[in-house]
């Protein structure tokens, strides 16, 4: 009888599994600009794991929620920082408090609360000095 010849070896199957347990504000908090107009920095979040290294390819869930404001790229992946931006946020057009939530579900911090100020514009002010105020 022969048994020909047999190998041995070691194999291992180890799955590492990322799953992301925090988002935070990274960028674009906490700005001001002039009435319907966009601000500076992109709100920006930055998502990790429970290890604390960045996710990638989490989508965040942006929305304007106070202010009269826009936004677009409202639903964003994030990148290989675990980073993710809306694509722009307009502020509303009334002087005061504009606010922009990021959502991911089931993640410590969720939902975000960015926040921007609009004030005048130069457009606004002239039309306000106009009106003897």
């Amino acid at each position: 009888m022969s048994f020909g010849s047999l190998a041995f070896g070691w194999y291992s199957d180890t799955t590492i599994t990322q799953t992301a347990t925090t988002i935070a504000i990274f960028a674009g908090n906490n700005q001001s600009a002039p009435g319907g107009h966009p601000v500076a920095r992109l709100p920006t979040v930055i998502v990790r794991d429970q290890n604390g290294n960045p996710m990638v390819g989490v989508v965040v869930t942006f929305a304007v929620v106070s202010g009269g404001g826009t936004a677009t790229g409202l639903t964003p992946t994030t990148d290989s920082n675990g980073l993710a931006s809306v694509g722009s946020w307009t502020l509303g057009v009334v002087p005061g408090a504009n606010t922009l939530s990021a959502t991911l579900a089931g993640v410590s911090g969720s939902p975000l609360t960015f926040t921007a100020t609009s004030g005048l514009g130069l457009t606004q002010r002239a039309r306000w000095r106009h009106m003897g105020a």
